[in-house]
């Protein structure tokens, strides 16, 4: 998506996209209020939240996902304890993969440095 139109408002519409399997936030203004909504979509697969206002609080709306195998995790300064985010959000999702700013699914690392 990547606008800063996209807000926590926005995403209330999502929740009738129950088949959605990938869905990417990156860089919109959804906090995690704004993610509560995505509990229903039970078929994500993926969710990219890089560049968003959102924290480890919003693990209780995403633990809901029985199928989330990736997590691009914001990892920008916006929780206190940023430090300990990596390894809050792998133990809070223990069965998907944790990203960094800079990994992407296909490369594994650099997404600018795709083969």
């Amino acid at each position: 998506m990547c606008s800063n139109k996209i807000t926590d408002e926005s995403v209330a519409s999502f929740k009738k996209l129950t088949a959605l399997k990938k869905l990417s936030l990156f860089g919109t203004n959804v906090s995690d209020k704004g993610l509560k909504p995505l509990a229903d979509l039970k078929q994500l697969e993926t969710l990219d939240l890089r560049a968003t206002p959102t924290t480890t609080a919003c693990a209780a709306a995403l633990k809901t996902l029985p199928r989330l195998k990736v997590l691009y995790p914001s990892l920008v300064f916006f929780d206190p304890k940023a430090k300990m985010q990596p390894g809050q959000y792998r133990r809070l999702f223990p069965r998907a993969k944790i990203m960094s700013f800079w990994e992407d699914e296909v490369s594994g690392g650099n997404p600018f440095l795709v083969p």
